[in-house]
């Protein structure tokens, strides 16, 4: 042992002291002597190192390890042979690298099927030194697989072409090399032997992270051309996004054009083209199922919704699964989706989803609920119209109102005093269904001066499909409403109660908003009024100049009152106003001009 400090290993070499050298290889506290002894054998060249050279293979230091093994080359003793043969399979490949070097160096026989092994090592370094050793033991390829991996080593790529389908398999493992100038010249040599097997490496090396790469693959698969049509065609059905994705584009390039099959569907499917999915129908169900699983959102959502357009119930099924997606966005698209198709499958995993923690997906569920159509439905949607936010609560009202189930009444009716929109959507669902009990609270809601226009039509419309005739005097009332939309609501409910209009006031309002001039010239001066409201309340050029003339018309009878003449003349000038509508409608002349014109040139005009 050194019992004076470390090895002098220079003193050593200088002297050739091959014994203290031998001891300085293995000096445990400083692994660079150990090397520089390593080194100092390998210049000496020495045969009584060949054997704690070949320990020192194993040392826990990796360049330790490769100056022992290009010290071995150096002394070249077949004892190290077998020891250099187990070095090949060292983690390092700088140490698989010295190791074959070493082997080759040596030249024993016995490296030779280790070193062909070594052609296949996926650091390129290893395989070079390999088959430069092989070359050194005098190793001639053959017409096999072997000669590929061999050529590939040596970057003899037009020996690889010249091989043929027996360095096909050789050049695919090559497009996943670490260095980008053997993949792209293993991509171009594979586009010139032009075998099918081919195809799809070069598809996934479309999306190399090399440009080089991506050039060579696609100039490689247009070499190819039609041969590599149908498996192409079999990658648009492969599970890699990316693969698919580039089949499709190369399919293009190729001319291919899809027919009307379901590998039409895989394409367009790929291609992101739902409508022309949707188009072919049944044939891309497959594919748009198989697209459910995709890893994105948008693509899931959107073969979601293209499924449901096709209502084919083999996507029941898989759409039931898509409601527990992570996604918030595809869980939505799946419930409108069941929605369309209407399978009862469906009911019970959609009241599940009348539960989830997203707004939107519990709306899409109560709508797809009221598609469906099925009573197991209704008192989960009972519930659902106390749900924290309005627009699920809205969408349960309407989708009672689509399953028409009497014990939705009650609850709809409580549920005429929630917001607006929510009440107008529980009185159409009390129209749907029908039930007396609801004409009170209806006509309530018709006469109520607080709610909106929207709540108050709503409620006109549901009263006229309910038919109750204790509705007729509210409706008519409702016609003097100031709001036009609940005056058409009205005037629309008492035509379905089978009301005919007199010659009075109440008929007047009723024509009037019918739109029935004449009518209400014929009526005289209760049209008056009913007239004036109109006028007021549109922006319609054509309504105001078929009101204006009816109103000229009651000016000029002789039984209207100097009163409704006034009252006539007072909205002269709300006819004169300046306005920008379009089309101008005189009858001698068209608008072709964006400024602002009067009503007066309509042809309307009042005698004073």
């Amino acid at each position: 042992m050194f019992l004076f400090g470390p090895p002098n290993v220079e003193k050593m070499k200088a002297r050739r002291d091959v014994n203290g050298l031998i001891k300085a290889l293995g000096y445990k506290k400083d692994w660079e002597v150990r090397w520089d002894a390593a080194r100092a054998l390998g210049e000496i060249k020495d045969p009584r190192a060949v054997e704690p050279l070949s320990a020192a293979l194993k040392d826990e230091r990796f360049s330790v390890r490769q100056a022992a093994a290009e010290a071995l080359g150096k002394i070249g003793n077949a004892r190290a042979v077998e020891p250099l043969i187990a070095a090949l399979g060292d983690e390092r490949s700088d140490m698989r690298q010295a190791a074959a070097k070493a082997l080759g160096a040596i030249g024993d026989a016995r490296a030779m099927e280790p070193l062909i092994a070594a052609l296949k090592d996926a650091e390129w370094r290893v395989r070079e030194a390999a088959a430069q050793a092989l070359d050194h033991l005098g190793w001639e390829p053959a017409q096999d697989e072997i000669a590929g991996w061999y050529w590939i080593a040596k970057r003899d790529w037009d020996k690889c072409v010249a091989l043929g389908a027996l360095t096909v398999e050789p050049l695919i493992a090559a497009l996943k090399d670490a260095g980008w100038s053997v993949r792209a010249d293993a991509a171009k040599a594979l586009g010139k032997i032009g075998d099918p097997r081919v195809v799809e490496p070069l598809i996934a090396a479309l999306k190399d992270k090399d440009e080089y790469v991506r050039k060579a693959a696609d100039e490689a698969l247009v070499k190819i051309g039609a041969p590599a049509v149908e498996p192409l065609i079999a990658a648009l059905k492969g599970e890699n996004k990316d693969v698919r994705q580039a089949a499709a584009a190369m399919l293009g390039r190729l001319g291919w054009q899809p027919g009307r099959d379901e590998t039409a569907g895989w394409y367009w499917m790929v291609k992101g083209d739902w409508d022309k999915c949707v188009a072919l129908g049944a044939l891309a169900v497959e594919p748009l199922i198989a697209a459910l699983k995709d890893g994105s959102f948008s693509v899931r959502k959107a073969a979601a919704y293209a499924l449901g357009e096709i209502k084919d119930p083999r996507a029941v099924e898989p759409l039931i699964a898509a409601l527990k997606d992570k996604d918030e966005y595809v869980r939505k698209a799946a419930a409108y989706a069941l929605g369309k198709i209407k399978d009862p499958r469906a009911v019970e995993p959609l009241i599940a989803a009348l539960k989830d923690q997203n707004s939107d997906v519990r709306k899409a569920a109560a709508y797809a609920l009221g598609e469906i159509k099925d009573p197991r439905a209704v008192e989960p949607l009972i519930a659902a119209l106390k749900d924290a936010e309005w627009i699920v609560r809205t969408t349960a009202a309407y989708a009672l109102g689509e399953i028409k189930d009497p014990r939705a009444v009650e609850p709809l009716i409580a549920a005429l005093k929630d917001d607006r929109y929510v009440r107008a959507a529980a009185a159409y669902a009390l129209g749907e269904i029908k039930d007396p009990r609801a004409v009170e609270p209806l006509i309530a809601a018709l006469g109520d001066e607080k709610s909106s226009g929207v709540r108050k039509a709503a409620a006109a419309k549901a009263l006229g499909k309910i038919k109750d005739p204790r509705a007729v005097e509210p409706l008519i009332a409702a016609l003097k409403d100031k709001d036009s939309d609940v005056r058409k609501a009205a005037a629309e409910a008492l035509d379905h109660l089978g009301w005919k209009p007199a010659q009075d006031e109440s008929a007047a309002w009723y024509w009037a908003t019918k739109g029935k001039w004449n009518a209400c010239v014929d009526i005289g001066a209760p049209a008056v009024q009913p007239l004036i409201t109109t006028l007021g309340s549109t922006n319609d050029p054509y309504t105001r100049r078929d009101v204006a003339q009816a109103l000229v018309k009651l000016y000029q009878k002789s039984s209207i009152s100097q009163e409704d003449r006034e009252q006539i003349l007072a909205v002269r000038n709300h006819l004169i106003r300046i306005h920008d509508d379009q089309p101008h409608i005189d009858e001698f002349k068209d608008c072709c001009t964006n400024q602002p014109h009067t009503d007066i040139e309509l042809g309307v005009e009042f005698p004073l």
